[in-house]
């Protein structure tokens, strides 16, 4: 089974994690982009509040998806869920089809999971990737291994 790659990111950090895993499973990363502008301070504010709120942003999404594929979607953590963005992108993909990688400093990622999943469905599987607990190579190799 072959995996549509797609990500979001604000900072670059989702964007790194995602090219690694794309380039671990010889496939490419798929930018999700969406209509607003996330940088600075009042970016950030605004990014917390569309998220809290789950409000809808239009999204772009920059590449060919494949359908007959299961997908790795990474997404930073923003109010305790994924990215605006890829909470829209989610909702058009079966979430048994999705293994969830959400990035963060250093909240509590399963929480944040359970939550989304609660509401929304069980993902196929999830993971977190969390700076302060400097997992991110350990994780990037698990993905990859249960992907192939």
């Amino acid at each position: 089974m072959g995996y549509n790659i797609v990500y979001f990111s604000r900072t670059g950090v989702s964007k790194r994690v995602a090219e690694k895993v794309a380039n671990g499973l010889d496939t490419k990363a798929i930018e999700v982009t969406d209509n607003k502008s996330w940088q600075g301070i009042l970016g950030f504010i605004k990014g917390g509040f569309y998220a809290t709120i789950g409000k809808e942003v239009s999204i772009k999404i920059n590449g060919e998806i494949d359908r007959s594929e299961e997908y790795i979607v990474l997404s930073p953590l923003w109010a305790g869920g994924p990215a605006p963005a890829i909470r829209t992108f989610l909702k058009g993909v079966p979430s048994n089809q999705v293994k969830l990688v959400i990035t963060c400093d250093g909240s509590n990622v399963e929480k944040a999971i359970n939550k989304y999943e609660n509401k929304h469905g069980k993902f196929k599987e999830n993971y977190g990737i969390v700076k302060h607990e400097k997992n991110e190579e350990r994780v990037i190799e698990e993905i990859i291994n249960s992907s192939k």
